[in-house]
């Protein structure tokens, strides 16, 4: 009898880690990119941007405008928080950033800004969209270049925390323009950062 509940104890024991182990790697093909749209009303759950695939991302805009710059998270097996930062071409230009999470760490305001967002639940390919916008910012530029995703200035990292909170930089970037090619592919010389440390981020919020 001791017998056949130690195995029905391992048994569940490997259940559950299989269960636990699903959807946790390091989502190692992430890639982040820019999106952009005619300024408008917005929430989290309204009026956001319909993106099913490459296709459908916007980063080329040939106006001077109100815009709303999407940053977007594809390819990813889960998420539990992303690292980065944004600028523009205007040094004098600032921003009204929104953020789809339910914590985040500095602001996108002015050029060069940075920000981490996290989430207190695991987010998996398939309960979230293909192509999931997680912030946006509200800007009008008033000349020609790009608009660029880069590092968190305050971290020095541009990365996605998985749901086994494991660190990863994306696999490729695609940024945008205003009248100008963007640039899109891998960030390239940035060092990988220790797994430990989108975990302090968090215990920030503790």
């Amino acid at each position: 009898m001791k017998c056949k509940v130690l195995l029905i104890a391992v048994s569940l024991i490997v259940i559950g880690s299989t269960a636990a182990s699903a959807g946790t790697v390091a989502n190692q093909n992430v890639k982040f990119a820019l999106h952009i749209e005619p300024h408008t009303t917005r929430s989290c759950s309204k009026a956001m941007p319909a993106i099913t695939s490459r296709d459908d991302l916007h980063r080329v805009h040939d106006m001077y405008e109100d815009i709303d710059v999407f940053f977007v998270v594809f390819d990813f097996d889960s998420v539990t928080g992303v690292q980065f930062g944004l600028t523009w071409p205007e040094a004098w230009g600032s921003a009204a950033t929104t953020y789809c999470a339910d914590f985040a760490i500095g602001t996108i305001v002015n050029p060069g800004d940075g920000m981490a967002v996290t989430w207190g639940d695991c987010n998996l390919l398939g309960s979230k969209p293909s192509f999931w916008p997680v912030t946006w910012s509200w800007i009008l530029p008033n000349s020609d270049g790009e608009i660029e995703i880069g590092d968190n200035p305050s971290t020095s990292a541009l990365t996605t925390s998985s749901c086994a909170f494991i660190e990863a930089e994306p696999d490729s970037i695609f940024n945008a323009g205003i009248n100008v090619d963007p640039y899109e592919g891998p960030p390239g010389g940035s060092v990988g950062i220790q797994p430990t440390s989108w975990g302090a981020i968090k215990a920030m919020f503790k």
